[in-house]
């Protein structure tokens, strides 16, 4: 019985990038990696579109330095892209760090989401699936909310 629940539950969570809230990103090319990877992993400040794109990486290590760029110089305009690297399954292996989730983007998303609103809406990078899901929906709730607003187009 705890199984047959158990695939119900998987069975209706979203779909990975199926909810995605903020619009997608052109990945970086490989040179253009290679050009911001040691910019971004030291902090230096560059401009924001470049860690944006940085996010979608496939080098998952660079992802984690944009995303700790943007625990560090993120503003509410950058929350929504946080918000769906919560769902993020990507990992490094290796490495010594305290917590081993440490090496997970959505470990740090959270970081950074915690960081630039001061709000965590209890969301554990180690939680069960259901309960992380739960955690990314008052998320986008919050992104609903207080999401910038756009300003009217002057003819």
């Amino acid at each position: 019985m705890k199984t047959i629940l158990l695939i119900l539950m998987i069975a209706n969570l979203p779909v990975s990038g199926a909810d995605r809230i903020s619009p997608k990103a052109e990945p970086l090319s490989p040179e253009e990696t290679s050009t911001w990877i040691t910019r971004i992993k030291h902090q230096v400040e560059i401009e924001k579109s470049i860690v944006i794109r940085g996010l979608s990486s496939d080098n998952v290590s660079f992802q984690i330095d944009c995303v700790k760029y943007l625990a560090k110089h993120g503003t509410v305009k950058d929350i929504h892209y946080l918000i769906d690297l919560l769902s993020d399954l990507a990992r490094v292996d290796g490495g010594k760090l305290p917590v081993r989730g440490m090496h997970t983007v959505r470990f740090w998303a959270n970081i950074a989401l915690i960081s630039i609103t001061q709000t965590s809406y209890d969301y554990r990078w180690d939680d069960s699936i259901l309960n992380r899901e739960n955690s990314i929906l008052l998320w986008q709730q919050h992104w609903n909310l207080n999401k910038p607003k756009e300003k009217p187009q002057q003819n």
